[in-house]
């Protein structure tokens, strides 16, 4: 798990352009009547910009990164608030069927394997539940 994202990610504090803002703002926007009152799972989260506004309307929520300094800086905004965790997206650290929403957003084209990630998602997610996947193409 030693691959470092942040030098292709918009990180809190740094410049974006309107356009990338209004991406970020439409895709949240898009998902957030999906987690109302259900189980979420955010992979991907980065340093968590758009899984605060998503969390206040699930049951519980979850964010996770692959990269180590973005769930650190994550966990120092939100502290105890939200729950953080690192992983690898070929691998969710879940029981089985306990989400009702999985988002990956921007993401997808880092995986390594994406049908291991589909795999995995189809095993955590609840029947009948949510993958939402967003990608600048």
């Amino acid at each position: 798990m030693g691959i470092d994202y942040t030098t292709v990610i918009e990180l809190p504090r740094n410049r974006v352009t309107q356009e990338q803002s209004e991406r970020m703002f439409r895709r949240y926007c898009f998902a957030a009547h999906f987690p109302a009152g259900k189980d979420m799972l955010e992979v991907a989260c980065e340093t968590g910009q758009g899984l605060d506004y998503l969390a206040k309307r699930a049951k519980k929520a979850f964010g996770a990164d692959h990269t180590e300094r973005l769930i650190k800086e994550a966990k120092r905004y939100y502290e105890e608030r939200l729950s953080l965790l690192r992983l690898d997206a070929h691998f969710l650290p879940f029981m089985d069927h306990c989400f009702d929403v999985v988002i990956l957003y921007e993401a997808i084209y880092y995986l390594a394997n994406t049908e291991k990630f589909f795999y995995e998602d189809r095993r955590v997610l609840r029947k009948d539940e949510v993958l939402l996947i967003a990608t600048v193409n």
